[in-house]
């Protein structure tokens, strides 16, 4: 039986290990983003397209006087 190869192998490893880690970064870096962050600024977007502060100030003041 040969001897196994150690030249080289703590690099090999090293190497391996660094490119898995981008790749894992990568993939969860863009399920965060798409599945997470993209969702939630759309929620965002469909709220505020609509919203009117105006009206809501108006209540609160209503509901602070109320209260009084």
């Amino acid at each position: 039986m040969a001897p196994p190869v150690l030249r080289g192998f703590v690099q090999r490893q090293l190497r391996n290990a660094i490119l898995r880690s981008i790749a894992i970064g990568t993939a969860g870096g863009f399920v965060w983003m798409y599945g997470y962050a993209e969702p939630k600024r759309r929620k965002y977007e469909e709220f505020y397209k609509n919203y009117d502060a105006e009206k809501v100030a108006k209540e609160m003041e209503a509901e602070m006087e109320a209260l009084e």
